[in-house]
């Protein structure tokens, strides 16, 4: 039998398909449609945790009144909410709520402890594991460039020499800088961009397909570069442009105690 996934996919008219349970062998993640990069995250338990955290899933999949969306940023899916889940806050609790389960959370400096308090992020499951095997997909590494936005808009990113990838408002989506990959999927208000060699001189264009507040955020996935985030309110067809960056590093301050 091949392996099951079990995956909050975000917000769709049919609850019942909120958390869906597939072969991983056909899903896009195993077989690279839509595919960025992807890490396989094993915990080091006994196989009765890990049971137990599949059967807390689907329990949690089938439970009603349960709500399961794409949007972290909200203010309502807080860890300790047990109406509203995402992505990595499901695979966190079904761990968590099982008998010894581990709690696959890490906080990662200073920046990292007041979101820790409200929401767990995939970085949180990645880097807490003691077991990751990873894999490097279509020439992607561990330092490439990733934008999300959370809102009523689309994403657009350029490059230098002006190509895009990302939302067109003529042809839906372009695609062309070599080596980007777009991602939005429908009925959610969530979009992602993953790029090779992005840096100074880049730009991220955010055009509203309705009006509201958006969170825009990129960063590197190179260990220890800091997250760039941004938010605002955007209309119907408005446009703004956010410059993208080099990796940048945290800098911390020594503490002197007397």
């Amino acid at each position: 039998m091949h392996p099951r996934l079990a995956e909050a996919q975000g917000y769709v008219h049919e609850v019942l398909d909120q958390v869906w349970e597939t072969d991983v062998l056909t899903h896009r993640i195993w077989t690279g449609a839509d595919l960025a990069d992807w890490a396989v995250v094993r915990p080091q338990v006994e196989r009765s945790i890990k049971q137990a955290a599949i059967e807390n899933a689907r329990e949690l999949a089938g439970r009603e009144g349960v709500i399961f969306h794409l949007d972290p940023f909200s203010l309502s899916p807080t860890k300790e909410d047990n109406s509203r889940y995402y992505c990595s806050k499901l695979v966190w609790r079904a761990y968590l709520d099982a008998p010894g389960g581990p709690n696959l959370q890490r906080a990662w400096g200073m920046g990292g402890i007041l979101p820790s308090l409200f929401y767990v992020s995939p970085d949180d499951l990645y880097f807490s594991s003691h077991q990751v095997q990873s894999a490097d997909v279509g020439g992607w590494g561990i330092g490439r460039f990733l934008a999300r936005i959370w809102s009523p808009a689309h994403i657009t990113l350029v490059d230098p020499v002006g190509r895009r990838t990302g939302y067109d408002p003529v042809l839906g989506s372009v695609s062309e800088i070599p080596g980007a990959a777009y991602y939005a999927p429908p009925e959610a208000l969530h979009e992602t961009m993953t790029a090779n060699n992005a840096g100074e001189g880049w730009q991220i264009i955010v055009t509203g397909y309705d009006d509201g507040e958006f969170v825009l955020e990129h960063r590197y996935l190179a260990s220890g570069t800091m997250i760039s985030a941004a938010s605002g309110t955007t209309t119907i067809g408005q446009t703004d442009v956010y410059p993208v960056f080099d990796p940048q590093h945290p800098i911390y301050l020594p503490l002197t105690l007397q």
